[in-house]
């Protein structure tokens, strides 16, 4: 690499922790994934992690969690550095990408896959400078989306406002003046009404849902670290009806997590408002982005039209994202692992 030096950690002191938290905050290529203290909360799981800092003169310039699954028998890892390696320039990230691809046999990896929380025409370019060093595009249904719609929050909240369609506009002051209230959540019992809706919505759209004691203890921690994210909710005449989770990733706000109950209070849109307040809350934590947490084109997405057409109504600016792609260490390896899995699956 050109003069950049590479750490790896078990885990970090405190001292090097409040550094690593430093340049991830300041990073509008950052992701809460890729954050130390969100973590910790995986901990629990059986699950090796790895903290990599990469330093040039000293200075921290890139970062990578990688978490890692052990293969029984095999005693090699499967490794994921989710939405990361987080660098803020792209001469230093192709680096970085370099060095992940042959500098960690240390680690005993079969493979190891990377999604870089870059967009559009520099994404393509990283995506094409991986696959020329042997990175494959491994994305697919499920995975964290890897296209999306964005808004511009250097704007007044009032231009903000007038970007969005009409309808949505409309939504959003109809809810107000009926009465629906949009407060953070707050109490174990409001968590487990939303958590109610929430595992509804995701059966009804056919989406991969969060169990609860993972959803449970990642709201109680951003409740003690609020500058991380927020848990919204809506109600109406006592009831719980919608809920928005937004995580703060570096420089930019994404909604993670959305839920609304079918059949209750027809008359009432429960998203437009919450949504709402969750972009007034991004723009107040001083984003600079707000991530409208995914757009899904084409055959096999039917389920979410609905999604997609909710999330046009605030905005039309589409990027692509880094696709998922993976190096591997071990060919031999690696096929027997994913015909082991081809086996499990069935």
């Amino acid at each position: 690499m050109n003069d950049i030096a590479c750490k790896i950690f078990d885990d970090l002191n405190e001292i090097t922790l409040n550094e690593v938290n430093a340049f991830i905050a300041q990073s509008s290529k950052a992701s809460i994934y890729q954050n130390p203290y969100w973590v910790r909360l995986e901990k629990e799981k059986k699950i090796t992690f790895y903290n990599i800092i990469f330093y040039k003169d000293n200075i921290i310039v890139g970062f990578a969690i990688l978490r890692g699954k052990k293969v029984p028998i095999i005693n090699r890892y499967i490794y994921q550095c989710v939405r990361g390696p987080v660098a803020n320039d792209e001469a230093i990230l192709k680096d970085i990408i370099k060095a992940i691809a042959t500098s960690l046999s240390s680690l005993k990896p079969i493979c190891i896959t990377i999604s870089p929380y870059w967009q559009d025409d520099a994404a393509k370019r990283l995506q094409s400078y991986s696959e020329s060093l042997g990175y494959v595009d491994v994305q697919q249904y499920g995975d964290l989306h890897d296209v999306t719609l964005t808004i511009d929050l250097s704007k007044t909240s009032d231009e903000i406002l007038m970007t969005f369609r009409q309808t949505t506009r409309y939504e959003i002051k109809k809810a107000s003046r009926l009465g629906l209230e949009v407060v953070p959540c707050s109490s174990d019992s409001d968590f487990n009404l939303f958590y109610s809706i929430y595992a509804k919505t995701a059966s009804r759209k056919k989406f991969k849902i969060y169990d609860y004691e993972q959803l449970y203890n990642s709201w109680k921690w951003l409740l003690e670290n609020p500058d991380f994210g927020v848990l919204f909710i809506s109600k109406y005449k006592g009831d719980v009806l919608s809920g928005a989770l937004i995580l703060k990733h570096g420089c930019r706000a994404v909604y993670t997590i959305g839920a609304s109950s079918a059949g209750i209070h027809k008359g009432i849109s429960q998203n437009q408002l919450v949504q709402w307040h969750c972009i007034e809350w991004a723009k107040s934590a001083g984003c600079e982005l707000y991530d409208l947490g995914g757009y899904y084109p084409g055959e096999g997405y039917e389920a979410l039209k609905k999604a997609n057409t909710f999330k046009l109504g605030f905005s039309d600016q589409l990027h692509q994202l880094f696709r998922r792609h993976t190096i591997v260490y071990s060919k031999l390896l690696y096929h027997v692992y994913i015909l082991v899995q081809k086996v499990l699956r069935k």
